[in-house]
C-alpha cells in the first residue's frame, strides 16, 4: 500500500495518519476498498497494455496456466512483450 500511496494523496494521508500508531489505535482499509484498488489498477494496466500494443510494431502475449491438483487452484502467468521501431 505504501507504493500506491506515492500516487494517491488520499491514501498517502491515510497511511501517514494511521500507520504504526502503536497499541490501541487501529486504522485499516476494508476489503471492499482493497478490491476497488485492485480493479482500478487492473483497468489501468489493461488500458496501458492495449495502447502500447496498438502503437508497437510487433507484440506478443504469452499466457500459461498451471493447475495445482493438490490445492485445487490454478496459477496463471501472463507476459506481454513489445517491440518498437524508431520512426524518427
Amino acid at each position: 500500500m505504501d507504493y500506491l500511496a506515492e500516487f494517491d494523496l488520499f491514501l498517502e494521508n491515510h497511511i501517514m495518519n494511521f500507520a504504526n500508531c502503536g497499541h490501541g489505535s487501529v486504522g485499516y482499509l476494508s476489503n471492499a476498498v482493497c478490491d476497488e484498488f485492485i480493479i482500478i489498477m487492473g483497468d489501468n494496466l489493461r488500458t496501458q497494455f492495449i495502447q502500447e500494443a496498438q502503437v508497437s510494431t510487433y507484440f506478443a502475449l504469452i499466457v500459461d496456466s498451471t493447475p495445482m491438483h493438490v490445492l485445487w487452484i490454478s496459477s496463471l502467468l501472463s507476459l506481454g512483450m513489445f517491440y518498437w521501431t524508431d520512426t524518427s
